[in-house]
């Protein structure tokens, strides 16, 4: 389910989320491979063009939460 408009980054992401940049332009879907739950940081892959990175969890929003 979508959780936007929310501190979606304040939250437990998962592995397996779907994410998404906050930047008004951003339309890039990311899945999380990691989730550290004791910092702000997370590992992402791009879904367009499989590029990983890690990113703080302030920069993304769930767009869709793993199962």
């Amino acid at each position: 389910r979508g959780l936007e408009g929310r501190n979606t980054w304040r939250l437990s992401m998962k592995v397996g989320d779907l994410v998404k940049g906050r930047a008004k332009d951003s339309d890039i879907l990311w899945m999380v491979l990691i989730a550290h739950k004791d910092d702000s940081s997370i590992y992402v892959q791009s879904l367009k063009t499989g590029y990983k990175m890690n990113a703080g969890k302030q920069a993304f929003e769930v767009i869709s939460e793993s199962r």
